[in-house]
């Protein structure tokens, strides 16, 4: 039982850090003509992104451990 607790744990981890990482990259968009370039930037999601990764290193962290005790 714990063995498939700590894979759900470490594949929610790696889950919640794909979509952070997603959610940062498509916090800020822009473009450039010329010299003059132009940035926009969604703060709530950069803060979401954030927190997914937080939540993924947890949920890893965690998984880990219950997997590593007997």
């Amino acid at each position: 039982m714990k063995k498939i607790i700590a894979i759900l744990l470490i594949a929610t981890g790696v889950l919640a850090g794909y979509t952070g990482l997603e959610k940062l990259n498509k916090s800020e968009t822009g473009f450039k003509i010329g010299e003059l370039e132009i940035k926009a930037q969604d703060s709530g999601a950069k803060n979401t992104g954030y927190a997914y990764l937080g939540i993924a290193i947890i949920c890893i962290i965690g998984g880990v451990v219950t997997a590593s005790r007997k």
